[in-house]
């Protein structure tokens, strides 16, 4: 399929500005850094099961965050209908924050994005018939799930143009409050959170007040700004640095971190959950609107799900088999725990290259032009780039001993038997040069100063210094 913005989860304000490849590494328990807070996970791997388990209680409960006041409406209702043809049942929690909006409030909406509901509701999914899944997917009728319902959340308010109620989903505090309710209303073995809506990588989309008008807003970068969960409702969205604190002082450790959104798997981001999750998983690239079969994967999460990692792969596998052969399919999952030594070589190969800035101008564009780039197209994407491919283009093209040995260096931090990267599947060979994790690298003179705010580009200074220096 050729690559359509409108079929993405690839921002859409951007517009105004199968093969199956797996390496499968020992999963580390947690570790730290001097400044960072050791992860809640620290004592069990990724790959390890929890044997802790209390009579009564739920082997895993999957928190979904469905921010569907967007583009992405109706999509939504296709993916609500596969969780109802599954189900909850005595060991999985399907529990369901989703919201939709009036389509005159939708910014740049393609097809239709009539909504089932005005507001935000809470559910606890369980199976449905085939024809209340075709209701839902089909008819827009939600009706079925009334029975599933649950209290709305507590950061409610009013809409005073619908009176119905609503909530701020691109307001992190949301998101907080959801996995805090979650984890303590649903305990469970192992957790999953799923991020569910467009994503910008570490990019923002647009930058709005909290008490902003409802007026179509122009593109705005400022710094520290970095978004995923945009709500056209509210003009708002989640950035990124925002994430891990709504991500910590839950009754229980995230094992598995889920972005059902695009351009999401980047170093940047991984790198700046490293202490939250056992496991990341989503797209180097933007996937199509409909994004993860759900009915799939929450099936082969009750018949297999025995620890993070299996979850994970079932993830990736079950996406990849159902974009077969199309081209843009990406999916990975990276052991977060890995993500500090990641950045410890990203470093050292930015103080290898920034001596050569110059006299090797010509292999560093090279490089950087002939690695896998995502989001093509779309300016506001400009420099995503996969991370292994422009490690490894170095390495091969190159004559310097010191840029070879550094470049290899990071690319066994990606990839091998002591890689970040998991598990990562491709939907067509157009995407054979997809190793896991993409990362920023602009033109010269295209670095954007927000940058410089990422947890990344603090740690990784020499990085960040190679980006700003480059000629050519």
């Amino acid at each position: 399929m050729a690559f359509t913005i409108s079929m993405r989860r690839l921002s859409l304000l951007a517009g105004a500005a199968g093969a199956l490849a797996a390496s499968f590494a020992g999963c580390g328990g947690g570790s730290s850094s001097p400044g960072v807070t050791p992860p809640p996970n620290t004592g069990r791997g990724a790959c390890v099961a929890n044997t802790v388990h209390a009579d009564g209680r739920a082997r895993w409960t999957v928190l979904i965050y469905m921010n569907a006041a967007n583009s992405l409406q109706h999509d939504s209702l296709i993916n609500v209908g596969q969780m109802a043809s599954v189900g909850s049942d005595a060991n999985v929690n399907i529990v369901l924050q989703w919201k939709q909006t009036i389509a005159s409030q939708i910014i740049y909406a393609n097809g239709d994005v009539t909504p089932s509901f005005v507001g935000t509701h809470r559910y606890l999914i369980r199976k449905h018939s085939a024809s209340d899944v075709n209701n839902i997917q089909n008819n827009h009728d939600t009706s079925s799930l009334e029975a599933d319902r649950l209290a709305d959340p507590a950061t409610n308010a009013l809409d005073a143009s619908t009176g119905a109620s609503t909530s701020d989903m691109g307001n992190v505090n949301t998101l907080s409050n959801f996995v805090k309710w979650g984890t303590s209303n649903y305990p469970a073995d192992n957790l999953a959170v799923v991020i569910w809506n467009h994503g910008s990588g570490w990019r923002p989309v647009y930058n709005i007040s909290r008490a902003a008008s409802l007026k179509p807003m122009p593109l705005i970068n400022l710094p520290g700004r970095r978004a995923f969960s945009q709500d056209d409702n509210t003009r708002n969205e989640i950035q990124t640095w925002e994430l891990p604190a709504a991500l910590t002082g839950l009754s229980q450790p995230v094992d598995a971190l889920v972005f059902d959104a695009s351009l999401e798997q980047m170093i940047e981001v991984a790198y700046q959950n490293r202490t939250v999750a056992r496991v990341q998983v989503g797209s180097e690239e933007s996937p199509p609107g409909r994004g993860y079969p759900y009915d799939k994967w929450l099936t082969d999460l009750k018949a297999s799900g025995k620890n993070s990692c299996e979850v994970a792969g079932n993830i990736v596998q079950d996406f990849v088999n159902s974009y077969s052969g199309q081209t843009g399919i990406t999916q990975s999952y990276v052991d977060l725990s890995k993500m500090s030594g990641v950045a410890a070589a990203l470093d050292a190969f930015g103080a290898a290259l920034l001596p050569h800035i110059n006299d090797q101008a010509a292999i560093i564009a090279s490089a950087r032009a002939n690695a896998v780039h995502y989001g093509e197209g779309m300016s506001l994407y400009a420099g995503f780039v996969d991370l292994y491919g422009f490690a490894d283009n170095v390495a091969t093209t190159s004559t310097k001993p010191e840029l070879q040995q550094a470049a290899n260096v990071l690319k066994a931090t990606l990839v091998g038997s002591n890689g970040a990267v998991l598990q990562n599947g491709i939907g067509s060979s157009d995407e054979a040069n997809s190793h896991g994790l993409s990362v920023y690298i602009p033109s010269p003179g295209g670095y954007l100063p927000a940058y410089g705010s990422l947890s990344l580009a603090a740690d990784a200074p020499h990085w960040r210094q190679f980006l700003q220096s480059q000629v050519q």
